[in-house]
């Protein structure tokens, strides 16, 4: 046996995947070669899920399927436990994810990019507890990222269509703007759509990792009371423009929260206008020293933006939350860019750093030709008294319609 006892939930996992296959008389073939992969592997302290086989389609973070597997729990306190025990590390292919923090990791990390779950049992790191022989109690998780996920896709959407499109098309995290006025919005993604309500946005994508952007805010106590309102309407973390600051306030009261460095486009008028940053030594080790004080703070992640490709690579490297491209080059954790300059909705020039994948302006053309084209029909036969037609129209009875006159 085990030292994870090859867990009895374990072992009622490999009886539910038995599988009968059979074969109609007249399908005669020479071989059948089935290659299947155990939803759970047990290798001496190592327990293995193999995560899409216990995915329902409806999991957004990792905490989502850590619930789906046999044997580990979250408690009231948010924390990850494995038959009963407190996990004590999270390491994302073998790096700490914010310190190891399982709190923080299991709401963090998206599920879609999850590949194995290993439960490491007895986990002593290279020259910490080397004398301990039998250290049952200490339990860490490591989390293996699907192939080609190493690299996660964001974007950044204003409606519901765009949200749901997105989550339809694989994108892992997407961010959309708001006011807490309002709830709304506030900004049009192009002129065929206007804003929206939040709330719209997050049905539209029920199973996607969603950032709302608070932007700046005056005080700290703003910025916790935006944040709430964001979790209350279904964000998963909040984007914050503010000093590292405010994202240690919020981290403190557990609203996760995403940050900002390099080009700032709303700061832009006081930094030297739209254009790169970080393009000799004294602004990129500026732009570095700012990145590690959001790490410091706590942030989830950091959109990086517009900075040199191998200043960008030196960051990640050293922080432990996600950096997020936008225009610094692929070594960054995800891949960031706003939907207009993917489908080609943006009206005015598609930056350097994006790419037009598809452009989706001739549809909504066509579809506005065939939208005028029904509307002057409808106006049409109206005038031509062709509409309404008895097919139309509610019928009332000669005598009770005789009836009614008389009243």
């Amino acid at each position: 046996r085990s030292t994870l006892d090859r867990s009895s939930a374990a072992s009622d996992v490999y009886k539910r995947q038995i599988k009968n296959f059979s074969l109609r008389q007249d399908n005669q073939l020479d071989a059948v070669e089935l290659t299947y992969e155990m939803p759970v592997v047990v290798s001496g302290d190592t327990l293995v899920y193999d995560a899409d086989s216990f995915k329902t389609g409806t999991e957004r973070k990792l905490e989502d399927v850590l619930k789906n597997l046999p044997g580990i729990e979250i408690n009231d306190d948010g924390e990850i436990e494995v038959e009963g025990k407190a996990v004590s590390k999270v390491m994302v292919e073998g790096k700490d994810f914010f310190d190891g923090d399982s709190k923080i990791a299991s709401k963090n990390i998206p599920s879609n990019a999850v590949d194995k779950v290993q439960i490491l049992k007895n986990y002593a790191e290279v020259g910490q507890l080397s004398s301990v022989k039998n250290n049952q109690d200490n339990i860490a998780i490591n989390i293996k990222l699907k192939k080609g996920k190493d690299k996660l896709t964001e974007l950044y959407v204003t409606n519901a269509l765009e949200a749901h499109a997105a989550e339809k098309a694989g994108i892992d995290i997407q961010i959309v703007s708001f006011k807490k006025e309002t709830l709304r919005t506030g900004v049009p993604t192009n002129r065929w759509f206007r804003d929206a309500h939040i709330k719209d946005i997050r049905e539209a994508a029920p199973n996607t990792f969603m950032i709302f952007g608070l932007g700046q805010l005056s005080s700290t106590e703003k910025a916790i009371d935006a944040a709430l309102i964001a979790r209350d309407n279904g964000a998963d973390a909040v984007y914050c423009g503010n000093s590292p600051k405010y994202i240690e306030a919020l981290r403190n009261e557990g609203l996760p929260a995403v940050s900002h460095i390099g080009l700032i486009p709303y700061k832009s008028t006081w930094t030297g206008g739209f254009k790169a940053v970080g393009k000799d030594a004294e602004s990129a080790l500026k732009v570095y020293q700012d990145a590690i004080a959001y790490d410091n703070a706590g942030a989830i992640g950091l959109e990086v933006e517009c900075i040199p490709d191998r200043v960008a690579e030196i960051i990640t490297k050293k922080v432990n939350l996600l950096t997020l491209s936008m225009g610094s080059g692929p070594k960054c954790d995800v891949e960031f860019l706003f939907i207009q300059d993917v489908i080609g909705t943006n009206t005015e020039r598609v930056p350097r750093h994006a790419k037009v994948f598809k452009d989706t302006n001739k549809s909504y053309e066509k579809l506005l030709d065939e939208t005028i084209d029904g509307i002057r029909s409808f106006v049409q036969d109206v005038n031509k008294k062709k509409f309404p037609t008895r097919s139309n129209i509610i019928e009332i009875k000669d005598d009770e319609f005789d009836k009614f006159l008389s009243k």
